[in-house]
């Protein structure tokens, strides 16, 4: 500024110069007495003025280099101690320090405001020391100073889930959805948390988005269980068709699904009636020989007051069985005819006739069987009871004592395959494990 001025000063005395040239300039104090003075010698000051004020503009200069200097030197001393901190904060952390990592983490922000993983940092410490809140304040800081960055949104959206507001979650992961190319992990994080909420609805929407992805083939178990809990509100809201599609659909994939099979019977039963019921459950246990068809068909019959053709089907299923396995007379019967299915579908049979007060056909059934059951305590129990109801005491205790030696505590099971839980009657989810389709019968 100084050397534009000490120019401009030059230009106007070199005017000067040319137009009045060496002429006497009349110059005037203020109390109007005249004062001659030369023109070379107002060019003389002219010139020291401006050397005067490079001099003045050199200096100005360097004092501001100096002065830069210093204030640089300042913020380098300044930032290296910020650095310092924030290492030992770090070092703390490795530790377990965590009282003087966030006292050192907390100083280091005042200063330092887009360190991202020092916000990080700082949210763990409060979050391993359950001060949820102060964790979602940090991140929610930290959020706004870095853009909403992905990682930052990440962590803040697991602190609103174990601050137990799942809404607040769902609506960050959408919202970074929206603004990254790569959505499965995001669409992951979403599924499971409308799984936990038990929102099938919105998880099978997910879901769908999911299963386009490959990587995600080892949740086949968890899709499958999206669609078997989104049938069963739909049959809650008497939509049996879109119920019906639902379990279609799961049998499809999983012809071991007995609960898809169960409730897909259910539904039949309450839209077409029982006989739509009846067949289907049929072809489910040829299909799958599994006696949770088997007492369903049984419960079906004896709802609609039909109870021989229970009876019908038990005893087809055991001709069945016997000629498949070419039943050979009673004393050398092959082992396999000692098979878990037949000894139940049996037991079940017996059972029957016990509840329709068919004593006689009760004990032929119990002598057909009890030489190839190997011991199985449900038939002690079984004909213990016939021969109480034929007042033969003796041969009842004999046979309760039988029964009540075996070391297993049930005749017949309803158990848990992944847990051991017992059951009183079929239920499609374990109540002891939270696995689903894993219950089914067993003999002792």
């Amino acid at each position: 500024m100084l050397k534009k001025i000490f120019w401009i000063v030059v230009a106007v005395c070199v005017i000067f110069l040319v137009l009045i040239n060496s002429h006497i300039v009349t110059f005037y104090y203020l109390n109007g007495r005249p004062l001659d003075l030369k023109l070379d010698l107002l060019l003389i000051v002219a010139f020291a003025a401006g050397i005067l004020c490079m001099l003045i503009s050199g200096f100005i200069g360097r004092s501001e280099e100096f002065f830069s200097n210093l204030s640089s030197y300042g913020r380098s001393r300044k930032r290296k101690k910020l650095e310092e901190s924030y290492n030992e904060a770090i070092s703390c952390i490795k530790l377990e320090n965590h009282k003087r990592a966030k006292e050192l983490l907390q100083g280091y922000l005042k200063e330092e405001i887009n360190n991202i993983d020092a916000y990080l940092h700082l949210a763990d410490i409060y979050i391993q020391g359950d001060e949820l809140d102060d964790a979602k304040e940090v991140l929610k800081r930290a959020a706004v100073v870095s853009n909403n960055d992905v990682k930052i949104l990440n962590r803040l959206c697991d602190v609103y889930l174990w601050l137990e507001k799942p809404h607040k979650a769902v609506k960050i992961l959408e919202d970074i959805k929206e603004s990254v190319q790569e959505k499965t992990l995001y669409n992951k994080k979403l599924f499971d948390i409308h799984f936990s909420e038990n929102d099938y609805k919105k998880a099978y929407e997910v879901q769908k988005e999911l299963e386009k992805d490959g990587s995600f083939n080892g949740l086949k178990s968890e899709f499958l269980i999206t669609k078997y809990r989104l049938a069963l509100e739909f049959i809650k809201a008497d939509k049996f068709q879109q119920a019906e599609r639902k379990l279609k659909s799961v049998i499809k994939s999983d012809k071991s699904f007995y609960s898809a099979y169960v409730d897909y019977a259910q539904a039949l039963f309450k839209e077409k009636g029982a006989n739509e019921a009846v067949d289907f459950l049929k072809s489910s246990y040829e299909e799958t020989k599994s006696m949770v068809f088997a007492k369903l068909i049984e419960e079906i019959y004896l709802y609609e007051e039909n109870p021989q053709e229970a009876l019908s089907f038990y005893k087809s299923e055991i001709e069945k069985a016997s000629r498949e396995q070419k039943f050979p007379p009673v004393q050398s019967a092959p082992p396999e005819l000692e098979s878990e299915n037949y000894l139940i579908i049996y037991a079940l049979y017996i059972s029957l006739l016990l509840k329709l007060e068919m004593i006689d056909y009760a004990i032929e059934a119990i002598n057909d069987v009890m030489d190839i059951c190997g011991g199985k305590k449900i038939f002690h129990l079984l004909i213990a009871e016939c021969h109480l109801r034929h007042n033969d005491y003796e041969q009842s205790a004999k046979q309760y004592h039988e029964y009540l030696s075996s070391k297993s505590s049930h005749p017949v099971e309803l158990r848990c395959g992944e847990c051991q839980a017992l059951y009183d009657d079929f239920t499609a989810e374990c109540a002891g494990c939270g696995s689903y389709n894993t219950i089914n019968y067993s003999i002792c």
